[in-house]
């Protein structure tokens, strides 16, 4: 069984034989894995929305003024 990896200069590794089939296999599984953990969760409540929306607010604030300060810096 050919399990080797071969490179083609900068571009990243490419699957041969066994190791393409075990990397299928593997996001078959993650998928799965993804499926089964969206349709256990339980709709978020009112309050749960509200605070997961008031803290989106808050980093998209605190994400501005980080550019703000960094494209300050560099303008002097």
């Amino acid at each position: 069984m050919n399990t080797a990896l071969t490179i083609s200069s900068s571009a990243p590794a490419t699957e041969v034989g066994a190791v393409h089939g075990l990397a299928r296999m593997a996001r078959a599984i993650r998928a799965g894995v993804l499926a089964m953990f969206a349709a256990s969760r339980q709709p978020l409540s009112r309050e749960e929305l509200a605070e997961l929306h008031e803290r989106r607010r808050e980093g998209e604030r605190l994400r501005d003024e980080m550019r703000r300060s960094v494209y300050l810096g560099h303008t002097f």
